[in-house]
């Protein structure tokens, strides 16, 4: 799915080394944020085309 799709940038924070985008096919989509500083940033913030949904880190698995 990663490599497959339409990307969609969402974020590129050069400051921050945080990235975020989306990769979506017909029926599936999933958004995946990079953060490749060492720091533990938490608020990280973009827009999507899903106004009020909920989302799953699928590493904490933990709704944000």
């Amino acid at each position: 799915m990663l490599v497959y799709g339409k990307f969609k940038e969402l974020l590129a924070d050069d400051q921050r080394d945080i990235i975020a985008y989306e990769r979506k096919n017909e029926d599936r989509s999933i958004i995946t944020v990079i953060n490749n500083s060492f720091n533990d940033y938490k608020d990280i913030e973009f827009l999507t085309d899903y106004p009020g949904e909920r989302f799953l880190d699928l590493i904490s698995e933990k709704n944000l």
